[in-house]
């Protein structure tokens, strides 16, 4: 196949490579274990999504040269000098120059809305809102776990984490946390440190658990959801404090926690549909984040 784009969608946890054709088509799609950005820097994250350019292009039987563009968002790439120093990496490992960098916020949002005005909310590993307006860009939240990403997977397990060592220190006969950690995901007292400080422990992972046990009714669990729906919905409380926006608008939900079905997506729905009835319609995202890359490639080279 000829005259082909290559979209990619580098989260927090995992990643997502689809090539179309001209009209946007999907021809193939794979899907990888992420690395970090934040964590290994531009030049070994290059590397890693080199190679996984390089599987798909040999699976697919294409040439690199017969690319119209690779488009590619990436968790923690927020600032300009980010993008550009991935773009130069990239660029110089693959020899290929048609590459757009942008943060994983921005490729959901363009797919989310297909390009047109709204906003949308991401609780994944991190959080965000993100808006775009008559050619406008607004952002509430998305810090990074240590400033921020309230609602999210990672700020879901802290919390979880952290009502466990309560449970320690005070010697709480009854210990939830404790148990649930232990029984879900092997933690105890005596390797909550060498885990959680000295490996790359997927603490994200620990919020589908605390969604699973608030849904068999664990009433502390129960708490911990509730708290990160009054963080999401704070976003948007922000956002529509903004004077010069026009409603209504649309809503799309995003990221691995609020686009399942589960108490936590219900409750902030149900909470959204409340406050915000007539200013904000919830639906359901156009295209996924990887075809956001492609369509902000396109945007920015129209």
């Amino acid at each position: 196949m000829k005259n082909y784009f290559i979209g990619i969608d580098s989260g927090g946890t995992n990643s997502k490579i689809i090539v179309t054709d001209k009209l946007l088509n999907i021809k193939s799609k794979f899907n990888f274990k992420s690395i970090h950005y934040t964590q290994v820097g531009a030049k070994v994250f290059s590397g890693f999504i080199n190679d996984k350019i390089l599987f798909v292009l040999k699976k697919s039987g294409l040439k690199i040269n017969h690319c119209c563009g690779i488009g590619i968002g990436i968790a923690g790439a927020r600032s300009p000098n980010d993008k550009n120093a991935i773009y130069k990496e990239l660029n110089k490992q693959l020899n290929f120059d048609k590459i757009i960098v942008e943060s994983d916020a921005v490729i959901s949002l363009f797919g989310a809305l297909g390009g047109k005005d709204g906003i949308i909310l991401i609780s994944g590993t991190g959080s965000v809102l993100l808006g775009f307006c008559k050619g406008k860009y607004y952002r509430i939240g998305g810090w990074g776990k240590i400033l921020g990403d309230e609602g999210s997977g990672y700020w879901i397990g802290i919390q979880a984490l952290k009502n466990a060592v309560k449970e320690i220190d005070d010697n709480v006969k009854f210990r939830t946390f404790c148990r649930i950690l232990k029984k879900e995901h092997g933690l105890i007292p005596e390797n909550l440190i060498e885990k959680i400080y000295r490996t790359n422990y997927p603490i994200q992972d620990i919020a589908k658990t605390i969604i699973r046990y608030a849904e068999k009714h664990n009433t502390q669990c129960i708490k911990i959801v509730e708290n990160a729906v009054t963080c999401l919905i704070n976003h948007i409380k922000i956002f529509i404090r903004k004077p010069e926006i026009e409603f209504p608008l649309k809503l799309v939900l995003c990221g691995s926690i609020l686009e399942s079905k589960n108490i936590l997506s219900d409750k902030l729905k149900d909470e959204i549909n409340k406050k915000y009835k007539n200013r904000l319609n919830i639906e359901k995202p156009v295209y996924e984040p990887a075809k956001g890359a492609i369509i902000v490639y396109k945007n920015r080279h129209s």
